[in-house]
């Protein structure tokens, strides 16, 4: 029986991003060429790929919070039917990947709270109870204690817990969590992940979690979307991601992550290199590395194939689920 989708929170519609020029002809490949997905609420959706692949700049390009040099070119998002650009305030708040650097080293933590209270327009007497709600909400206690400390007084983890309170304090919808493990030791990795989740269940809220480790995806995630050089390839339940991925870059992600290989003699790399994305590129940007390319890959842009509800490929010859051979 065919699964019926939830409908979206957020429904992301041909998201494009290039380098912003002055020059009326000039041309520049698309660092986010044509990006779909929706994100239904309180659903956790994996954005994975290589490092490069283009999922932060997905993430900051939701934000609003662009990189000089760098504009918007085409794309809407859509918030619960409700047409919202670029430009205009959204229900989504971000983690970002270094959280000492996402927090003021010469302010204390209770005073980076105070800011994001008073961006709010939150009445003053609330501020302090507030922030010692969150702090404990992300298991930060004696929560004063916290308040009081500036951010090089506490470990990664703990200021990454800093940095998810102050994310949560503008009560957002949609959290996005980018590589929010970075540097982190493998226990912490698990205790802010775990975190992340509970806190998804607690305030019914969405997760967008940007990590290049497919093992935490698929244990953290609801659906997976691939990346590859800007471009969305392949979206599918993380349940069915091991054995039902029917793009050629994503099989080749899974025959590419150690813990999921048989042996290492099964281990293989990912062929060839993300391309340049200053000059021409082929339709589909997987064309040079993919053994089975086609001469149409080069020149025109890959459909979209469905099977389901929640299962999109971009390929000409999406992978069989039966047999692991291209149709």
């Amino acid at each position: 029986m065919m699964r019926t989708a939830p409908p979206p929170m957020l429904d992301i519609e041909q998201l494009r991003v290039e380098l912003a020029t002055d020059t009326a002809h000039a041309t520049h490949a698309a660092l986010i060429d044509g990006i779909d997905l929706r994100i239904a609420a309180g659903e956790v959706v994996a954005l994975i790929g290589e490092s490069g692949s283009g999922k932060s700049l997905t993430a900051l390009a939701l934000m609003n919070l662009l990189p000089r040099g760098l504009r918007q070119t085409a794309g809407q998002l859509r918030w619960a039917d409700t047409d919202t650009h670029a430009s205009s305030p959204h229900p989504a708040a971000m983690v970002f990947q270094s959280p000492r650097s996402a927090l003021n080293p010469v302010r204390r933590i209770g005073a980076q709270f105070d800011d994001v209270f008073a961006a709010r327009r939150l009445p003053r007497r609330l501020w302090r109870a507030n922030a010692v709600a969150l702090l404990e909400q992300v298991a930060m206690t004696p929560p004063e204690r916290y308040l009081r400390a500036y951010p090089h007084e506490l470990s990664g983890g703990l200021c990454q817990r800093v940095v998810i309170a102050l994310a949560l304090a503008r009560e957002p919808r949609l959290l996005i969590a980018d590589e929010p493990t970075t540097g982190l030791d493998a226990l912490t990795q698990h205790q802010v992940l775990d975190l992340l989740l509970a806190l998804r269940r607690t305030r019914e809220m969405a997760l967008l979690l940007i990590t290049h480790d497919l093992q935490a995806a698929l244990a953290y995630s609801d659906r997976i979307a691939v990346m590859h050089a800007g471009q969305l390839v392949e979206v599918l339940p993380s349940a069915e991601f091991l054995h039902g991925a029917r793009h050629p870059y994503s099989r080749a992600l899974v025959a590419a992550t150690p813990v999921l290989a048989a042996d290492l003699h099964a281990l293989q790399g990912v062929r060839g290199n993300l391309p340049d994305l200053r000059g021409p590129l082929p339709a589909c940007r997987f064309h040079s590395r993919c053994t089975l390319a086609q001469a149409r890959c080069a020149t025109d842009a890959p459909p979209v194939v469905t099977s389901g509800a929640d299962r999109f490929v971009w390929c000409w010859q999406p992978v069989s689920i039966e047999t692991g051979a291209r149709r």
